[in-house]
């Protein structure tokens, strides 16, 4: 719908002669690194699909970890998700992933914030978000996940929970 209400405005603005704003012509700007002690980045990595979320994994314990190599990611699709995994190339790329364990309603998400360093590691932090207070929720049990792809930064790796 937003990407529609651009093309609408691209188009009508290149109709009365003004330029059409970047974001309409599906354009937008590089995302930007973090710098992680010095020349060591990361960054969300630049490939298509680097996020994975939802309501339902399966795995009822909380977890949070990254997966670095082939092995360890084959590892979490099928342990955490019964699912295949995408294919990714962990020369340059690491996965962060959090799965909240098993909750009695709907409503709760995994937000990544942006990635951290103390210098000797590079760290990913995590907030667990939950339903607002008397808001109305699924009345099922969930276990949501987040699982966002980084690039390599050249340090030890930590998941850590912001609280």
């Amino acid at each position: 719908m937003k990407r529609t209400a651009s093309a609408v405005l691209a188009v009508l603005l290149s109709a009365a002669g003004a330029p059409a704003p970047a974001h309409a012509l599906g354009k937008f700007p590089p995302k930007k690194e973090a710098a992680v002690n010095g020349s060591a980045k990361i960054a969300v990595a630049d490939v298509s699909p680097n996020f994975w979320k939802g309501p339902h994994s399966a795995s009822n314990a909380p977890a949070a970890f990254t997966a670095e190599t082939a092995e360890d990611w084959s590892k979490l699709w099928t342990q955490y998700l019964n699912r295949k995994a995408p294919p990714v190339d962990f020369s340059k790329y690491f996965a962060a992933a959090v799965f909240i364990g098993l909750r009695q309603t709907g409503g709760y998400a995994v937000e990544f914030l942006p990635p951290e360093s103390d210098g000797k590691t590079a760290k990913v932090p995590y907030r667990i978000k939950s339903p607002g207070k008397g808001g109305f929720v699924t009345q099922a049990f969930t276990t949501a996940y987040a699982i966002q792809l980084y690039t390599r930064p050249g340090l030890p790796i930590q998941v850590e929970e912001k609280k």
